[in-house]
């Protein structure tokens, strides 16, 4: 059965028709230039049906807490409203949910050539699936498995204090100053948080180094050393949270990785991402920390497969 399926974000508001887990039609629009989410929705509506492949139900997965069906985006100004888009389209079921809720769906039925596995551990079956993933903010959220399926626990875990350990402190103190509040998890890990970090090594180590985008920061990694070391000091830091979030969890299943950066840096979490993962204060968590299975998603349309999954199970 087709789906119109979602995933709007920070940056990039993505649309599907997806049927049994392939994408039929995909359009993706900047969202800071979209003043209405349903106007982008009624056009991709109509390019779909003069394609003949329109669908009548829908799932949209957007980057915020769910309140009543209404998504207000974490970082625009957009906003994803059920009833406001039923009774704007000809859309006979509707549903909204967190993109992270979707992307814990996804880990479910995505391919696996689409999964990088970081650490083999040891995966049990009906438990946790935890993930967490960096783009423009961080985004959070598990999956508790039982024997009449899963159930979701949304997190805006994202936005919770940054636990930073002591030799990091230079860096928490740079964001404190430059934020003027107490530093949150996405001000370290996020596209924002990686240029914070080159902007701190820059003011420390780099003085001549230009200021970057994130994407700039990533694109030359392998040959300016200010992003080489920005990127591996955001690496480090991206396993302290995973660390945290699985022992906060603890993940029968598995924690699985996703987020832009991640997918498009796949090569850049190895076995040293792994080791500071496991890099716990206490042996025994480091030997829990060694036996969960660690993997990433590297297909950036996983979220919109994932919300097709929310349509057929819950």
């Amino acid at each position: 059965m087709r789906s119109i399926c979602g995933d709007i974000g920070g940056t990039h508001d993505d649309l599907a028709v997806v049927e049994d887990g392939e994408i039929l039609l995909h359009q993706q629009r900047k969202t800071r230039r979209q003043h209405s989410f349903v106007n982008y929705l009624e056009d991709f509506i109509e390019e779909a049906d003069d394609k003949g492949i329109g669908a009548d139900r829908a799932c949209f997965a957007a980057a915020g807490p769910v309140r009543d069906g209404v998504v207000n985006l974490t970082h625009t100004n957009l906003r994803v409203d059920r009833e406001q888009i039923a009774s704007s389209t000809d859309l006979t079921e509707v549903k909204v949910a967190n993109d992270f809720t979707a992307f814990t769906d996804a880990t479910q039925v995505v391919d696996e050539s689409q999964i990088k596995h970081l650490q083999q551990g040891d995966s049990r079956d009906l438990d946790t699936v935890s993930v967490i993933g960096a783009g423009t903010g961080l985004g959070k959220g598990v999956l508790v498995g039982t024997e009449n399926g899963h159930r979701h626990v949304e997190s805006e875990g994202g936005h919770a204090p940054a636990p930073i350990r002591p030799r990091d402190g230079g860096l928490h103190s740079f964001i404190e100053d430059r934020t003027g509040r107490p530093p949150v998890q996405e001000d370290f890990v996020s596209g924002r948080g990686l240029k914070n970090i080159h902007d701190f090594l820059r003011q420390e180590s780099f003085p001549n180094a230009e200021e970057l985008s994130p994407e700039q920061i990533s694109e030359r990694k392998d040959r300016q050393d200010s992003c080489r070391e920005a990127f591996d000091l955001f690496v480090s830091v991206y396993a302290d949270l995973v660390r945290a979030f699985a022992l906060e969890t603890n993940p029968g299943k598995g924690v699985y990785i996703g987020g832009g950066v991640a997918a498009r840096n796949p090569d850049e979490f190895g076995s040293r991402f792994v080791e500071r993962f496991a890099d716990a204060p206490e042996p025994r968590f480091e030997r829990l920390l060694r036996g969960m299975p660690v993997r990433l998603v590297t297909d950036y349309k996983a979220s919109l497969l994932g919300a097709e999954h929310i349509l057929e199970t819950h």
